[in-house]
């Protein structure tokens, strides 16, 4: 089940698996090659010391944003459609502006599995522009469930990542 925290869609193979809203069959490293493979520009410039020192003040990593090309994300399930930002809801409020931050270079020291991100994390193949590490290590945003969020538990989804 989904828990406050920072990811939407995680490979079941990541560390990060618990608590993530979806767990992917594939990894992120394959998802980071599809992505690429439809032309996809990594915006490569998160630095690992984004999340080591997202709780120290005086860092400025922390701040950095995801860049990269845009990313829509889809979940279909039940004959639907859905928008990633229709199942979930930030408080406060706060649009997902989904990147693709590529992130590669850091995927064997986090391990994490992330595909999407709701923060600027250098941890994840695709990160929200909109919110940094720090707005998570602080929960100044902190993601939920919609309240009619559609799925229960164990249902089996499709998961579309499509370039703006």
């Amino acid at each position: 089940m989904f828990q406050p925290g920072h990811h939407s869609v995680v490979s079941k193979y990541g560390v990060s698996r618990f608590g993530a809203l979806l767990l992917a069959e594939v990894s992120d490293l394959e998802v980071r090659r599809a992505l690429e493979s439809l032309g996809a520009e990594p915006g490569d410039n998160l630095v690992p010391e984004s999340w080591t020192k997202r709780n120290d003040p005086a860092a400025t990593a922390p701040d950095i944003r995801v860049e990269g090309s845009r990313v829509e994300v889809f979940v279909e399930a039940g004959g639907k459609r859905y928008r990633l930002d229709e199942l979930i809801r930030s408080t406060p409020e706060s649009d997902l502006d989904l990147r693709y931050g590529g992130n590669e270079a850091w995927r064997s020291r986090f391990r994490s599995g992330c595909i999407v991100c709701n923060y600027s994390c250098p941890g994840g193949a695709v990160g929200n522009h909109t919110l940094t590490i720090r707005d998570e290590a602080t929960e100044r945003v902190v993601f939920r469930l919609a309240n009619d969020f559609p799925l229960a538990d164990g249902d089996r989804v499709r998961v579309v990542l499509r370039l703006e």
